[in-house]
């Protein structure tokens, strides 16, 4: 299993990686106003150029700090599932959640990373680059609000991490970023 403790000792450089890919995205977001660079998937869903890019620096910036856990991404080639069902852990990557949001331009869509740790959430991070917001968890250690450059203080602490829950998993449900 993967120990908390080496993703809790990377925290803040995780979260720079996520925070170079928002700025990014934000790049291309204000760069392609007219002349979009759509391509259609196989699947005939739409990926952008900040797609990519959001997925190449996260991609390279994890490998670097862990070079041996596998990386899911929709922007990356398929693993087939008879190696996939063999990872005890991984990271799961949706580089541009909301591309449609993206090309309509109303400021809709998210970056979102998950540590993966025998078929649970081990740790998550919700990049929102219009709003400069970063949402991220890790097990027994509290949720946090990142606001821009600023780091998690103690008042930006979504759930006490000292506070015990009968429930030791708990559940977000967005409806709309606004």
């Amino acid at each position: 299993m993967f120990p908390l403790l080496l993703l809790n000792e990377k925290i803040e450089t995780v979260l720079e990686i996520i925070r170079q890919a928002g700025v990014e995205v934000l790049n291309v977001y204000a760069r392609l106003e007219k002349d979009w660079d759509v391509q259609l998937k196989d699947d005939r869903t739409p990926v952008t150029e900040a797609d990519r890019a959001s997925n190449r620096i996260i991609s390279e910036g994890l490998r670097k700090l862990w070079p041996d856990i596998p990386i899911l991404s929709e922007e990356s080639q398929e693993i087939p599932y008879e190696l996939r069902k063999k990872f005890e852990y991984f990271w799961l990557l949706d580089p541009l959640d909301g591309t449609k949001e993206f090309i309509k331009r109303n400021g809709e869509f998210t970056i979102n990373l998950a540590l993966i740790t025998r078929h649970q959430t081990a740790a998550g991070f919700i990049s929102v680059p219009c709003k400069g917001l970063i949402y991220y968890a890790v097990k027994g250690e509290g949720a946090y609000r990142l606001q821009d450059e600023g780091g998690a203080e103690e008042g930006n602490s979504l759930l006490n991490k000292n506070k015990k829950n009968k429930n030791n998993d708990f559940k977000i449900e967005v409806s709309k970023l606004r």
